[in-house]
């Protein structure tokens, strides 16, 4: 009786993992940054300067994450509002996400 219950126990199917279809950003190769998804993350507390008597600003940090390489970036924005979301520039992240790039490869060759 032991040997049947071991023979059926190890005659089981593994279950197989049904996955959906992923956007083509995320399958083909593309430039960091081009598709980006877009989160806030947790508030902060941050003062102009070291010195005394300084007022304290409440910001939030706004998570850029690139869909094809995954990689994220961290920023500060003043608040949760619509109008600080428009007005904070992506086109600059961008390009200072570039630079950072850049930078690294230029390293790399020394």
């Amino acid at each position: 009786m032991e040997t049947m219950i071991r023979r059926n126990r190890y005659r089981k199917e593994v279950a197989k993992q049904l996955m959906g279809n992923l956007p083509e950003f995320r399958v083909s190769m593309s430039i960091p940054f081009t598709h980006v998804g877009i989160d806030y993350a947790l508030t902060i507390h941050m003062k102009c300067s070291k010195r005394r008597g300084q007022k304290i600003f409440k910001e939030c940090i706004a998570v850029f994450v690139c869909m094809s390489t995954k990689a994220i970036n961290l920023e500060a924005v003043s608040d949760l509002t619509t109008e600080a979301f428009l007005d904070f520039n992506l086109e600059e992240v961008k390009v200072n996400i570039y630079i950072r790039i850049l930078e690294q490869i230029l390293s790399e060759l020394v």
